[in-house]
């Protein structure tokens, strides 16, 4: 038998490179980890739509449905990624510990917070009753009770037979405190696609071309994630 200590526990999304990027992003930069908290974010989004079905694995899905599947396993890892107090060091330990840590301070979900859908043609699947209610689509807000992330709901939302697939970690940033700008729109949104290999984008309001200053305009920009140079882990995308 194996020690605890020998074995490494990880669930596999976060071992996706780009699932692991947001630490170089927020720990390595002064202009990121400042926004990573309630003063600045408004909101996060966790959004895991797949546009596969479940014909491979039928008893097991209708047995388990997306709530469990899915959302109390992969997208509650990704949230705590998200949300948890800087670790002490990047060492699997460090990363757990901080990850636990956060987990901790999750709420209980509130069903008044939770819906659940089916897709259209499940109950026609071979092997599914034409009376089950198992749930194909979970959407749930998710409150996490630290400094850090008080009063910052976290949307999290997967379901299978979408319109696409995606990995998607999305920071919804406040409006500024005072200025000229205050009742514009406020639509700034720094985004991760957690996908193949990863991608990051900003959105952020800029003045719009022209004579005078009243309005903004949105302007999106992405970047890669991955680099051939090991030093470099942002380039642009072609």
């Amino acid at each position: 038998m194996l020690d605890e200590d020998q074995v490494y526990r990880i669930d596999h999304f976060l071992g996706k490179q780009a699932t692991q990027e947001m630490h170089g992003l927020r720990f390595g930069n002064g202009m990121f980890s400042g926004i990573w908290n309630r003063e600045r974010v408004r909101a996060v989004q966790i959004d895991v739509p797949e546009d596969l079905d479940i014909d491979a694995r039928t008893e097991f899905y209708d047995a388990t449905g997306a709530l469990r599947d899915m959302l109390v396993t992969h997208l509650f890892q990704v949230a705590a990624e998200v949300a948890m107090e800087p670790p002490v060091d990047l060492s699997a330990k460090g990363l757990q510990d901080a990850r636990d840590a956060g987990i901790a301070a999750f709420r209980p979900l509130d069903p008044a917070e939770t819906v659940f859908g089916q897709f259209d043609g499940y109950r026609d699947i071979e092997g599914i009753a034409p009376d089950s209610t198992t749930d194909t689509f979970v959407a749930a807000r998710l409150w996490i009770d630290t400094d850090r992330r008080r009063d910052v709901p976290f949307l999290l939302r997967t379901g299978k037979q979408m319109a696409r697939s995606a990995h998607r970690v999305s920071l919804l940033l406040r409006a500024p405190d005072d200025g000229p700008y205050i009742d514009e729109p406020n639509d700034n949104v720094l985004s991760f696609s957690l996908s193949g290999s990863g991608a990051i984008s900003l959105t952020i309001g800029v003045k719009k071309p022209g004579v005078g200053w009243s309005s903004l305009t949105r302007r999106s920009s992405s970047r890669s994630t991955m680099s051939k140079e090991p030093s470099h882990w942002l380039r642009t995308c072609a």
